[in-house]
C-alpha cells in the first residue's frame, strides 16, 4: 500500500503543478520556460543521487551505534522519491521540459499524451534507486540484495498499473479525434468512459497482480485441502488458490478480484511456512471474511460518496464564490490546491477508520467460521511478532486485535455494536451514492445538449448544434450567439477569421470576440493573444502580446476607435 501512496502523491504534485507557476526556471519574458534543457534535465539528475546518499549516511549511523538516528534516515530514504519529484517538478519545471522537449502537453488535467509518461519518469528513477538503497541497507550479500530488489520493483510497479492502465484507455481513445471530442467535452461521456476504465481495472487486477508478483498455483496436499474444506464449509468460491513467492520478505494473504470467477486467494511463502494449520486456517477465515462482509464493495461505494459529494459541494461554493464577486475569490491556483488537499486528507483518514474497523470485523467473523479464537489470536501473534504494539493506517496493532477479540469471545455484545455500526456505515454509503449519484445524473442530463452543442460546433457543425439546442429549448445565450457568427460567416469570402477581422476593424468588438472564441475553439491557439487584448484596456490590451499581422493591425484599428468613443462620451 506503501507504493500505491507515493504514485498518488506523484500524480498529486502532476496536478497541483497545473494550478502553480514553478517557483524557479519558470516562464521567461517571452511566455518559453526559462532554462528547460540544463536546469530541468541536470536538476533531476543531481536529485537522483540523495537515495544513494541518505542509504549511506543511515548505514554510517548504525554502524556507529547511532540506531534512532539510522531508523529515522531509513525512513526518509523511503519517503524520499515523491519529495524528491515534488521537488523536480515544482521547483525544476521539469513538466515545462518534457513539453518544450515533445511539444506535446505533459499535464495532468488535460488530455493526456505520450508526454505525460516521460513527465513521470524522474519518480520512477527515484524510486527505483530508493529501492536499490534500502536493498544495500538490508543485505550485503549480492544474491539476496538482487531478490530484494526484484521483490520491491514488482511490488511497485503492481502499484503503478492503475496509472498506466488508465493512461492506455485514453490514448487508445485518443486516436479516434471525435470520440475524444466527446470524452473530453460532454461530463456524461467522461463519467462513462471512467466507469468503464474502473470495471476494465477492477475486472484484469487479479490478473495483473498474479502475473506481475510471482505467482504459482498451492500444490495438492494437506494445506490446500484444509483451505478448500474451509472454503466450501463458508459457500467461498475462487478461481485459484496462489503461493506469492516474497523470498520469505512478508507473511500476508489477500483476496483479489470481485466475483467467484475471477478472485484469487494470494498466501505468502512465509506465511505458508510461519503457520501450523490451524492458525493458517484462521487467517484464510479471516479473509473469506472480508469477502462475505462486502468490505471491497462498501469502500468502493464509500470512496464513490465521499467524492460525488465533495464535488457538489466544490461546484456549490464556486458558485456561491462567483456570486460575491471577484474581489472576495482567493487565489485560484492556492484555493484549488488546498481544496484538493483537504479532500485527500479527508479521503485518507477516512479509509483509514473504516479499514481498522473492518479488520476488526474480519476477526470477528473468522473466528465464527473457524470455531477457533485461540487458533486466530496465536496467528496473529506469530505474524505480529516484535512489533505487534505497532498499528497502522489500515490495522490496529497485532495486541489491540488480540484483546478486541478476547473481549468479543466473551462479550458478545461487543461484537454485536461494531457489526451494526459497521452494517449502518454500509447502507449509508449504498444511500449516499444514490443520493448523490442521481443529483449527478440530473446534472449530467442537464448539460449534455450545451455541451454537446460545444463540441459539433467545434467539429464544424453549427446547424446540428443550433438544432440540439433548440429542441432543448436552450437557443440563447454566448453559445447560441457563436453558432449564429459561424452560419453568418459561411459562404463570406476569407470564412470566418475574415468575418471577425472585418467585425473588429469596424468596432464591433463583440462579434469579433464570438468569432475569436470560435476559432480558438477549432484550435486557433495562436488567436488568444487577440482575445486577451480585447480583454484589456484599449491601446493598452495588446502591447507585449506576439499577434498575427492581420490581426494586429484590427486590434490596433480597434483601439484607436474605442480611444476616440471615449474621448467624445464627455462631450455628450
Amino acid at each position: 500500500m506503501g507504493y500505491l501512496i507515493h504514485v498518488v502523491l506523484a500524480l498529486g504534485t502532476l496536478f497541483i503543478a497545473d494550478e502553480l507557476p514553478p517557483l524557479f526556471f519558470g516562464p521567461g519574458p517571452t511566455g518559453e520556460p526559462a532554462f528547460p534543457g540544463l536546469a530541468s534535465l541536470f536538476g533531476p539528475l543531481a536529485l537522483a543521487s540523495v537515495p544513494a546518499i541518505l542509504g549511506f549516511v543511515s548505514e554510517a549511523a548504525f554502524v556507529r551505534g547511532k540506531f534512532a538516528l539510522s531508523a529515522h534516515l531509513a525512513a526518509a530514504l523511503h519517503r524520499s522519491p515523491p519529495a524528491l519529484f515534488m521537488v523536480a517538478v515544482l521547483a525544476l519545471n521539469w513538466p515545462g521540459a518534457v513539453e518544450a522537449w515533445t511539444g506535446q502537453s505533459a499535464s495532468f488535467t488535460d488530455w493526456p499524451e505520450p508526454a505525460l509518461l516521460l513527465a513521470l519518469l524522474p519518480f520512477i528513477a527515484f524510486q527505483l534507486l530508493a529501492i536499490d538503497a534500502r536493498a544495500r541497507l538490508k543485505d550485503a550479500r549480492p544474491e539476496h540484495r538482487a531478490q530484494e530488489r526484484g521483490f520491491q520493483a514488482r511490488l511497485f510497479f503492481s502499484a503503478m498499473v492503475p496509472f498506466l492502465l488508465y493512461l492506455g484507455a485514453v490514448l487508445l481513445v485518443g486516436w479516434e479525434r471525435s470520440v475524444r471530442a466527446r470524452v473530453d467535452g460532454v461530463d456524461l461521456y467522461r463519467v462513462t468512459f471512467s466507469c468503464g476504465v474502473l470495471v476494465l481495472f477492477v475486472i484484469s487486477m487479479p490478473s495483473i497482480l498474479r502475473n506481475t508478483w510471482r505467482t504459482e498455483p498451492l500444490k495438492p496436499g494437506s494445506q490446500r485441502e484444509l483451505l478448500e474444506n474451509l472454503a466450501a464449509r463458508a459457500g467461498f468460491r475462487c478461481r485459484d488458490l496462489l503461493v506469492w513467492h516474497t523470498g520469505h520478505r512478508m507473511a500476508n494473504a489477500a483476496i483479489v478480484g470481485m466475483t467467484p470467477r475471477t478472485r484469487v486467494v494470494l498466501l505468502s511463502d512465509s506465511l505458508l511456512s510461519m503457520l501450523p494449520q490451524r492458525e493458517l486456517g484462521a487467517v484464510f477465515a479471516h479473509e473469506i471474511a472480508h469477502a462475505l462482509r462486502h468490505h471491497v464493495i462498501i469502500f468502493l461505494l464509500w470512496t464513490l460518496a465521499f467524492f460525488m459529494g465533495a464535488e457538489l459541494s466544490v461546484g456549490w461554493i464556486s458558485t456561491w464564490v462567483r456570486s460575491q464577486g471577484e474581489s472576495w475569490m482567493p487565489a485560484p491556483a492556492w484555493f484549488g490546491s488546498g481544496l484538493a488537499l483537504t479532500l485527500a486528507v479527508g479521503w485518507y483518514l477516512g479509509f483509514g477508520w473504516l479499514s481498522r474497523r473492518f479488520e476488526l470485523e474480519a476477526d470477528l467473523k473468522g473466528v465464527e467460521l473457524t470455531d477457533d479464537p485461540a487458533a486466530l489470536v496465536s496467528a496473529l501473534e506469530q505474524v505480529g511478532g516484535r512489533y505487534r504494539e505497532a498499528g497502522g493506517w489500515r490495522h490496529f496493532s497485532t495486541a489491540e486485535r488480540v484483546a478486541f477479540v478476547e473481549r468479543a469471545h466473551w462479550d458478545q455484545e461487543q461484537g454485536r455494536r461494531l457489526r451494526f455500526a459497521l452494517r449502518r456505515w454500509g447502507v449509508l454509503s449504498v444511500v449516499l451514492v444514490l443520493v448523490f449519484g442521481s443529483l449527478q445524473l440530473a446534472e449530467l442530463v442537464d448539460n449534455y445538449p450545451w455541451q454537446m452543442a460545444q463540441v459539433e460546433l467545434r467539429e464544424g457543425q453549427p446547424e446540428a448544434a443550433q438544432a440540439r439546442l433548440q429542441a432543448a429549448g436552450e437557443g440563447e445565450g454566448w453559445l447560441g450567439d457563436m453558432i449564429a457568427a459561424d452560419l453568418a460567416a459561411r459562404g463570406r469570402r476569407g470564412g470566418l477569421e475574415s468575418y471577425g477581422l472585418r467585425a473588429l476593424e469596424r468596432g464591433d468588438d463583440v462579434l469579433a470576440g464570438q468569432c475569436l472564441d470560435l476559432l480558438i475553439l477549432r484550435g486557433r491557439e495562436d488567436l488568444t493573444g487577440v482575445r486577451a487584448a480585447l480583454n484589456g484596456s484599449p491601446g493598452e490590451g495588446f502591447k507585449g502580446l506576439d499577434l498575427p499581422p492581420d490581426w494586429a493591425r484590427a486590434v490596433a484599428s480597434w483601439a484607436k476607435l474605442e480611444e476616440g468613443r471615449a474621448r467624445a462620451a464627455p462631450i455628450k
